[in-house]
C-alpha cells in the first residue's frame, strides 16, 4: 500500500500503572518532491507531525530517569497509516 509500517512495543511490568504511548509514523509525498539544501528539507511531509514521537521518546526517558518504569506496563503504538488508511495507489 505504500505505507509506513507500524510499530508496536510492550513491556510488561506486573501491577504498576499501565500506560498506552500513541505515535504517528507517516510521510506524505505527494506533493512538492523532496529537497535539501544544505542543513534545510523541503517537500511534502517533511514537518509532518514527528514532534509528538520525540515527545513519547523523552518521556519514557524521562519515566525511566524517575525510576518509574520498574513495575509499569507500557505499551507503545506507532501508526505509519495515513489520513486515507484505505485508499490504495
Amino acid at each position: 500500500m505504500k505505507r509506513a509500517g507500524h510499530l508496536f512495543a510492550e513491556k510488561k511490568g506486573g501491577k504498576g500503572k499501565t500506560v498506552l504511548l500513541l505515535g504517528h509514523l507517516d510521510t506524505v509525498l505527494s506533493g512538492e518532491k523532496f529537497r535539501r539544501e544544505n542543513n534545510i528539507a523541503y517537500g511534502t511531509g517533511t514537518s509532518d507531525m514527528k514532534g509528538g514521537n520525540v515527545v513519547l521518546l523523552y518521556a519514557l526517558k524521562a519515566l525511566n530517569g524517575a525510576d518509574a518504569l520498574k513495575d509499569a506496563n507500557i505499551i507503545v503504538f506507532l501508526t505509519g497509516d495515513e489520513e486515507n488508511a484505505a485508499e490504495t495507489d
